[in-house]
Order: C-alpha cells, then structure tokens, then sequence
C-alpha cells in the first residue's frame, strides 16, 4: 500500500505545484509571500493542513467531502490551486491592537464577512 503522504506528493507533481520536503511535512509556499501550508501526517493515513504562521487548519478528507472530491489528496491539491487561483482568498485579519493573523476563506468564510470585520484580502493585492 502507497502511503498518504506519497499520494500527496505524487497529487501535487501532477498539479505542477512546488513544494518541498522538512521534518517529514510538505511545506507549500503560498503567493506574494503570504504564507506557506504545513501538510503533515498523523498514524499513516489522517492529514492535517494549516498555515506555518498563521491561523488556517483542516484535513483533506473533510475537503473532500465537501467538494465532493475522491481523495485526500486530490482535495488537497483542490486546496492549494483554490489559493493560487483566487477561489480561496489569502487573509490578514486585525485585531483592535495592529496585530495580524494570516487566514485562508475559503466560500463559506466568504459568505459570514460583516461590516465589522478587519482584513486585507492579500490575494487581491497588485
């Protein structure tokens, strides 16, 4: 049996995605030097995907249910072209202080924005 985090790497190749290899993770770096995804490995066959620096968390068989997508992997990749595509938006959200956090919406986070929201959409940035 070809291991999940294979699956993945074999997945991302296809899509023609760059990424690299540390600690056992693929790390994903994100456009305009936003970010990276960390996609790590749990007891062989669980995924967790999330920002390096960021506040973004999920796991492959969660997308793919809900894109309706065959695999793991395959939502990965799904993820990661949804970024570089604009699909999903790249995120600074401010707190009242200045501070940031880097976040990923995806269309469902796109749909609960109100006018009281502090954010920069870094992925529609010239």
């Amino acid at each position: 049996m070809v291991k999940l985090i294979d699956r993945i790497d074999a997945e991302l190749r296809v899509g023609g995605i760059h990424f690299e290899y540390k600690n056992g993770k693929i790390i994903i770096p994100l456009p305009n030097s936003f970010d990276a995804l960390v996609v790590e490995i749990w007891r062989e066959e669980e995924d967790s995907i999330t920002l390096m620096n960021g506040d973004f968390h999920t796991h492959g068989d969660i997308l793919a249910r809900e894109y309706d997508l065959e695999s793991s992997e395959k939502a990965i990749r799904f993820l990661v072209e949804s970024i570089f595509n604009g699909k999903f938006k790249m995120v600074k959200l401010y707190s009242d202080n200045g501070s940031f956090e880097n976040t990923i919406w995806d269309s469902y986070a796109l749909l609960d924005i109100d006018e009281y929201d502090n954010y920069e959409i870094v992925s529609e940035k010239q």
